[in-house]
């Protein structure tokens, strides 16, 4: 996504990390969504999305756990 301001353009970015404990690919569910961030502040607080991610992976092993991003 970009946003124009006074003919500059800005980069904006989402985090999204989904969850699917069956398997099944339309069963899954948003846990954590934050949409509108600028790029350089993704890029400070990537470490707090992986952890988030992280954590899920800890407590559901066996489960599918994808971190998406668009940057």
């Amino acid at each position: 996504m970009l946003l124009i301001n006074d003919g500059k353009s800005e980069r904006r970015v989402f985090v999204k990390i989904t969850f699917n404990e069956k398997g099944i690919s339309s069963l899954r569910k948003t846990v954590y969504f934050r949409n509108d961030m600028r790029a350089d502040f993704f890029q400070r607080w990537r470490w707090y999305f992986e952890y988030r991610a992280a954590l899920l992976r800890v407590k559901y092993p066996k489960s599918f756990i994808e971190l998406y991003h668009d940057s």
